[in-house]
């Protein structure tokens, strides 16, 4: 979309970051207001600006994100960060930022990111109450997706006190009925039979678990698997979130209509990797990808799995390379995951006090408060992931 007469504003101590933001913009039409630190605020009220970037380097940064997002609650917020200050972003954006600009700026994720939140911005709420949907997604298998979805869905369950839904979307066999240890009456292959789909139909599809998760699973058998068709899926996973505060989507890495409409209709996405190099190949490209969409609104959340693994790559080299910082850290504990697996009980219910359970309820904790202090953002949605996907590889 060509946005005209935007005035943006930026603040920061060090002129040429401003000066290449007024050169990306003037190359757009649009104006760009330059506060230095400490910034004069009143200005912001003198000259209304449609968006604000702020420097994370300014001193009292954080505190900035959070006067502003209180002084201007309908302007949109975004921090511009260098490599030193990746890991203040997710302070920044509990404190008031929508989204985030790497330093050196790339001019195609630059506009990305405006386009992202002033969209975010203008769309209204929905006059009904819809949950929040969290794809866990990668494109390499073996990196504990599932281990990941099943576990942060008690995690969220026990936290708010009330259900969460859980749902695999995708064409193959279902892994979690198994993590669960749960036997589901239905499974979602029998959807494709199905034509006229609704809550009450949803809901006798869905498996309890102790835990306040309930299960719409896969097929558990190869001669039950059916595709679905994108409509279906669409439809399946717009209910789901009629129904619960939160649904947790596992997906495949497989480039099909499950996996593009749970991009499309999620709300978070936890892109999960592993400290291997293929895996980190993997994560960089599909992150360069959903960041280089301009409908992509999503806020995007790196997890890596199996941290401290021996041989592995650090967090460091990883936070390096992908140019963002990872929401959290799992640690690699396969005797407990193992065991946890073979019980049919998500490990953070088995062994609330590993570490790795700690990490997931860190986890549980940011995706509750996200949903809290970014209650009013109604996110925009993907039109077409398979288009972008063919196109990047």
């Amino acid at each position: 979309m060509q946005r005209q007469s935007l005035q943006l504003a930026i603040i920061t101590e060090y002129p040429y970051r401003a000066e290449m933001v007024e050169y990306l913009a003037a190359g757009k039409g649009w104006m760009v207001l330059s506060l230095g630190g400490p910034p004069d605020l009143a200005a912001l009220h003198n000259q209304p600006v449609d968006l604000v970037l702020i420097d994370l380097d300014l001193p009292g940064a954080i505190a900035l994100f959070g006067e502003l997002a209180s002084k201007l609650p309908n302007t949109p917020l975004l921090a511009l960060a260098t490599s030193n200050h990746l890991v203040q972003v997710q302070e920044a954006r509990l404190a008031g930022a929508a989204d985030f600009v790497a330093f050196p700026i790339q001019h195609q994720h630059f506009f990305a990111a405006i386009e992202r939140v002033l969209q975010s911005a203008q769309t209204p709420l929905a006059t009904s109450q819809t949950g929040r949907m969290i794809a866990v997604t990668s494109l390499k298998g073996g990196v504990g997706r599932s281990t990941l979805a099943v576990n942060l869905a008690a995690a969220i369950a026990r936290r708010i006190q009330a259900g969460v839904l859980l749902a695999e979307a995708h064409h193959s066999l279902g892994q979690l009925a198994l993590m669960l240890n749960v036997r589901p009456r239905h499974h979602l292959a029998s959807l494709a039979s199905e034509a006229n789909l609704d809550l009450d139909l949803i809901r006798g599809y869905l498996q309890p678990h102790a835990s306040g998760v309930q299960l719409l699973a896969a097929p558990g058998e190869p001669a039950q698997l059916a595709d679905l068709t994108p409509d279906t899926w669409r439809q399946v996973l717009a209910l789901l979130t009629e129904m619960a505060p939160y649904v947790v989507v596992d997906t495949a890495p497989v480039a099909d209509a499950a996996l593009e409409q749970a991009l499309t209709q999620a709300t978070e996405l936890l892109l999960v990797l592993d400290p291997t190099i293929a895996s980190l190949y993997q994560a960089r490209s599909l992150l360069e990808m959903l960041r280089s969409q301009e409908a992509i609104s999503a806020r995007i959340h790196l997890v890596l799995n199996q941290a401290g693994a021996r041989g592995g790559l650090s967090t460091g080299v990883i936070e390096k390379h992908l140019g963002e910082p990872l929401a959290v850290s799992i640690d690699a504990d396969a005797p407990m995951a193992m065991f946890a697996f073979n019980r049919g009980i998500p490990y953070v219910l088995s062994h609330p006090r590993a570490a790795a359970s700690r990490q997931i309820e860190r986890l549980a904790e940011h995706l509750v408060e996200v949903r809290s202090a970014r209650q009013q953002s109604a996110l925009h949605r993907l039109p077409s992931f398979l288009s972008f996907w063919s196109q990047g590889r």
